[in-house]
């Protein structure tokens, strides 16, 4: 009992010797962890989104046109916009005419500026022959493009038995092989462009003039959501795919910069998420930091958002919302589609 009691003598002695040259350091040590995880991502992103000034990129790149695809709505039309704001000629692509001329009709109309139209089905992009033929269409275009932007995009929220293998076909093909073909095809051309530069145009003191491939993966890429396996694993490879392209051509001449977004309101997602903003939004952000960043998750109050959900208690809260909304939308959704089952059934009996 006595060499307990001497044991644990010596041991508060110790504690007491040593606390404050190891309270200290831990303490900073925490105080660290929690600007550098909670206060500073929010604050980066409000300086980018807030107070750095957008590039003039009609300087910075060797055309003044861009092309867009998934141009007909969500996230794609409005980096439309956003381009035609800054004086950019735009070709469209996507594969439904109307909305297309809908949406060249709306940048005519407001922006007088040019356009053009390429209505093409990326579903078909699933061998070689599918490939050539949007080479082809990309080869007939009578201009220049500086900028390409991989917009389109295609997520099914199900677990994998059952998806469709259609389903499974679409995010393969929309959200892979479309950003994988379109980039392989483009950054020839802006290799090319930008050595056609250096040897006829050296000039010791003026930068010569870039291209830019815009990626949208999203913010699925980084974790394991619910019943979104596909198109996770999609959207992880298109960001692993962009940022790797961005170290292999940076010195190349072009400008590659990978978006992780949280939650925007488009056809894919009907806003019910905290933290949702919109496609206009989001498309002003993205290029507002072009030419700045090599990965963004692009506004603001989505790296607000990122920074609480590293954080415990908010992010336990936020994913139980988030959760309750996603069972709610899916039990919605699976009624609408019974109900639409049955009506086929009963259409093919009468």
């Amino acid at each position: 009992m006595e060499r307990f009691s001497q044991f644990s003598e010596q041991i508060q002695t110790l504690v007491k010797e040593t606390s404050p040259k190891i309270t200290l350091p831990l303490a900073a040590y925490g105080l660290y962890k929690i600007i550098g995880t909670y206060l500073l991502p929010p604050a980066v992103g409000l300086i980018k989104h807030s107070l750095r000034p957008r590039r003039n990129l009609l300087e910075r790149y060797h055309s003044n046109w861009a092309l867009v695809t998934g141009a007909s709505d969500g996230i794609g039309e409005a980096i439309c916009h956003e381009l035609a704001k800054s004086g950019f000629n735009i070709v469209l692509l996507s594969r439904t005419q109307e909305k297309l001329e809908k949406v060249e009709k709306d940048l005519k109309n407001q922006y007088h500026i040019e356009t053009r139209i390429i209505c093409f089905d990326l579903l078909e992009l699933f061998n070689q022959e599918g490939v050539e033929k949007l080479y082809s269409s990309f080869d007939n275009l009578d201009v220049e493009i500086s900028i390409v932007v991989n917009s389109a995009g295609k997520a099914h929220v199900n677990p994998i038995h059952k998806h469709t293998i259609d389903m499974c076909f679409f995010m393969v093909n929309v959200n892979v092989n479309a950003m994988l073909f379109i980039t392989r095809y483009f950054s020839a051309k802006f290799v090319d462009n930008y050595q056609r530069q250096r040897e006829q145009f050296a000039q010791p003191n003026k930068p010569f003039r870039r291209s830019a491939i815009i990626n949208i993966s999203s913010i699925s890429a980084l974790g394991f959501g619910k019943q979104v396996s596909l198109y996770s694993a999609t959207k992880a490879f298109d960001r692993v795919f962009s940022n790797t392209v961005a170290v292999d051509y940076e010195s190349e001449g072009i400008d590659v910069l990978t978006v992780t977004p949280m939650n925007v309101r488009t056809g894919m997602n009907s806003g019910i998420y905290l933290g949702t903003i919109t496609a206009q939004q989001h498309a002003k952000a993205v290029i507002d930091q072009l030419g700045w960043e090599r990965e963004t998750i692009g506004h603001w109050r989505h790296y607000l958002q990122g920074a609480l959900s590293d954080f415990p208690p908010t992010n336990f809260l936020i994913s139980r919302i988030n959760m309750k909304r996603r069972q709610q939308f899916i039990l919605k959704r699976d009624q609408l589609e019974k109900q639409q089952k049955e009506k086929e059934a009963l259409e093919k009996t009468q």
